[in-house]
Order: structure tokens, then C-alpha cells, then sequence
């Protein structure tokens, strides 16, 4: 049996598990920014146009 190319093969499967996980949390990521601003858009679409225009401040 040669150790190099176990070795060799094991360390390939630890960098297809990174490479994997790397991709995984990018699409996540990607995801998540997509929700937010979907969110973002509908609650200020649901903010009546009057609303935030005045501000009364009182000492």
C-alpha cells in the first residue's frame, strides 16, 4: 500500500469538504441579502406615504 497517495487522497477529501462548505455558505449568504432586501422593500411599501414626514420635538 502506498501511504503518499492514501495521504494524498485523504487530504483531496478534506479540501472537497471545504470546497463544499465554502459554496454552501456563499448560497446562504446570497439568500439571506435576497430575503433582507425583500423584507426592506415590503415594510416600506406598507408605510403609509403621511407617516415619518414631521417630526414634533418638545423641550
Amino acid at each position: 500500500m502506498n501511504i503518499q497517495s492514501t495521504l494524498n487522497a485523504i487530504s483531496g477529501q478534506d479540501t472537497l469538504k471545504q470546497l463544499v462548505g465554502i459554496s454552501i455558505l456563499n448560497k446562504v449568504k446570497e439568500t439571506q441579502a435576497t430575503q433582507a432586501a425583500t423584507i426592506l422593500q415590503d415594510f416600506a411599501a406598507a408605510q403609509p406615504a403621511h407617516l415619518g414626514r414631521n417630526l414634533d420635538v418638545r423641550v
